[in-house]
């Protein structure tokens, strides 16, 4: 699973390190928040694969597409790493996940 936040960090985490939970589950803390960026929070998770590329889109207009293999693997408590560089008052608009085979 891919996870991003909307100050452009993310990481991916493993399925299986996700508790199941009955009826009446709380939920599960799947990313830890940099201090230093109070207003930051989750954009989104997304199912995928190391074969995939991810194409993420800020406010601003800034694309960019990478390979989900080159994106680090953390537990549930990591902060994760940069996914994309934002100025200040941007923020990640949309993320999709892509067949690394298929042209945009």
């Amino acid at each position: 699973m891919l996870v991003v936040t909307n100050r452009g960090f993310g990481k991916k985490l493993l399925l299986s390190s996700i508790k199941t939970q009955s009826r009446l589950g709380k939920g599960a803390k799947i990313i830890k928040f940099k201090e230093s960026f109070k207003e930051d929070k989750l954009a989104t998770t997304r199912i995928c694969s190391n074969n995939d590329e991810v194409v993420i889109s800020s406010r601003k207009g800034v694309v960019i597409r990478q390979s989900v293999q080159a994106i680090s693997e953390q537990s549930k408590i990591g902060t994760g790493v940069i996914l994309q560089s934002l100025d200040e008052d941007d923020q990640v608009l949309s993320v999709d996940v892509v067949d690394a085979s298929e042209q945009i």
